[in-house]
């Protein structure tokens, strides 16, 4: 499990790093958008691909598809603000005026977006535990 969440973690960092380089280049914001989705996509299906993923009987756990969305949003956060702090918010186009980019008005909804996410993650994750326990201790009940 180490060595494919390690590939999947180098994939997002190549994908950023190329498509960062490819956008400063050019100067062309489309690029910095591929970089996010690109991004967000490989951690989502890479997450969902982890080891150990698959029910017996062939379907994908609910708990790995909690573990991949939560994990996706994470990573999209961290790779917005990372690109936010660090890149310049404002590229020049291909003409050389200024493209404006929404970075100020993404990144609240990116926060309030991934707080709710992870509060459902851990809210949905406890109920699930809790509603185990209450069955296995009905069926140790019963005569």
């Amino acid at each position: 499990m180490r060595k494919e969440l390690f590939l999947t973690c180098l994939a997002i960092l190549l994908w950023v790093l190329i498509f960062m380089w490819l956008g400063r280049a050019y100067g062309n914001i489309d690029l910095w958008a591929v970089m996010l989705i690109g991004a967000t996509l490989i951690a989502f299906f890479g997450l969902l691909g982890l080891p150990g993923g698959i029910a017996p009987d062939g379907s994908i756990k609910e708990s790995r598809v909690r573990l991949a969305i939560a994990g996706s949003l994470i990573i999209i956060y961290l790779v917005y603000f990372g690109s936010v702090v660090y890149l310049d918010d404002s590229p020049k186009g291909v003409d050389g005026k200024t493209v404006e980019s929404f970075a100020e008005t993404m990144m609240p909804t990116l926060t309030n977006l991934l707080t709710v996410t992870i509060s459902f993650y851990f809210g949905a994750t406890a109920a699930i535990e809790v509603a185990d326990a209450v069955s296995k201790k009905k069926k140790g009940n019963k005569p």
